[in-house]
């Protein structure tokens, strides 16, 4: 990869010359006005740290465990659908990069390959992600194949009950599947050539976890397949089902304020909270993640371990998240970019830099340990 890139702005540049357009409005776009995505970003410069002088610094701890699992750095993939559009290797090339410097692979439940292949990289630091189906046989049985690929930890999304307008994509066509395709697209995609190649020898677009019938769900069929298996009815009485009969760990995914991290803890008695918004990506006009943060850590009292995304972009970011209350940061976007830009090496540059700048600033604010960190860090 490039010498020159030397930040996560830089690997989004380099990923934008790579893609159509289309495929880079699918990621970096958001509902609406995108409101809610650029409020992410802009919040964490809210808190202003304190630089620290005279502390000894030579010896620095930046490893955390995530549910008991020993991480390098407070840093992790997030889950992520259909990342066979930015590299064939999708889901792959991330959980290697991820087991490769000791950090955590969330499995999205949208992916084009199913948990049982990506669980065997390392099944100690792969997550599962589920979305409640309406066809509760291929529900029930993404647990099942989690649990036989030696899966410990299932990601329930709370946020996904209904679907979101993303303007970008309906520009593009991508409401439909297959997409209908401007005779813009049509030209723009035509000056990729390395994506189209990609995209004509990699893997067939389909989703990895589900096979009704025995079949795979192809391109043609995923619209009319997630509308068909969308649940607007599923309330805490089904996680609470989930609950009881998963024997692993839980974390329910999309926790945005004090009420659900209560219930989530305290009633369902789930193992952790991951406090997001889906990058903006399905209601516009919330608050950003940071600044929700504090108030869902007080709710859960201790009892429950809390994880955020929503806007990291450098290693500020992530410690301002750690010293307000979560146990490690994902990187969702970011990643994104990173397997556009050079696969599997992209991606593993995308977690170096974001570790590296991590520590950098844990050091200038005096911090040692990074399970220490807290307010103190702030001016």
């Amino acid at each position: 990869m490039n010498r020159r890139i030397v930040n996560l702005h830089d690997v989004e540049a380099a990923a934008r010359r790579k893609l159509p357009a289309m495929i880079y409005d699918y990621i970096a776009g958001a509902s609406h006005e995108e409101h809610t995505r650029d409020r992410n970003r802009a919040a964490f410069m809210e808190h202003l740290l304190k630089l620290r002088s005279f502390v000894d610094v030579s010896q620095m701890d930046m490893s955390t465990t995530m549910l008991g699992v020993p991480m390098s750095a407070p840093v992790f993939v997030a889950p992520m659908g259909l990342l066979g559009g930015f590299h064939p290797e999708a889901d792959l090339a991330a959980a290697r990069a991820a087991s490769e410097r000791e950090l955590l692979f969330m499995h999205s439940a949208k992916s084009g390959i199913g948990i049982a292949e990506v669980a065997r990289i390392d099944a100690d630091r792969v997550w599962a992600q589920l979305s409640f189906l309406t066809e509760e046989d291929l529900f029930w049985q993404h647990i099942a194949d989690a649990r036989k690929a030696g899966v410990s930890t299932l990601i329930l999304m709370g946020d996904v009950g209904l679907g979101s307008k993303r303007d970008r994509d309906y520009h593009h066509g991508l409401d439909s599947m297959p997409p209908r395709f401007s005779v813009k697209d049509f030209v723009n995609t035509g000056t990729k050539p390395g994506w189209v190649y990609r995209y004509l020898t990699g893997r067939p677009f389909t989703w990895g976890n589900y096979r009704p019938g025995g079949k795979p769900i192809g391109i043609r069929e995923m619209i009319a397949f997630e509308e068909r298996n969308r649940v607007p009815s599923v309330d805490w009485d089904d996680v609470r089902r989930v609950r009881d009969a998963w024997p692993g760990k839980l974390v329910i995914k999309g926790i945005m304020n004090a009420d659900d991290a209560r219930t989530a803890v305290h009633e369902i008695g789930a193992d952790a909270l991951y406090v997001s918004n889906h990058g903006g990506r399905q209601l516009d006009s919330q608050p950003a993640t940071i600044e929700v943060l504090p108030r869902i850590r007080a709710a859960v009292g201790g009892k429950a371990e809390v994880y955020l995304d929503g806007g990291v972009r450098r290693g500020e970011d992530a410690l301002k998240a750690l010293a307000l209350g979560a146990r490690a940061v994902g990187l969702a976007r970011p990643v994104a970019y990173g397997l556009a830009a050079a696969g599997q090496k992209g991606v593993g540059r995308v977690l170096d830099i974001v570790a590296s700048e991590l520590r950098t600033v844990a050091g200038l604010t005096g911090t040692t340990t990074i399970t220490e960190v807290d307010e103190s860090v702030f001016a």
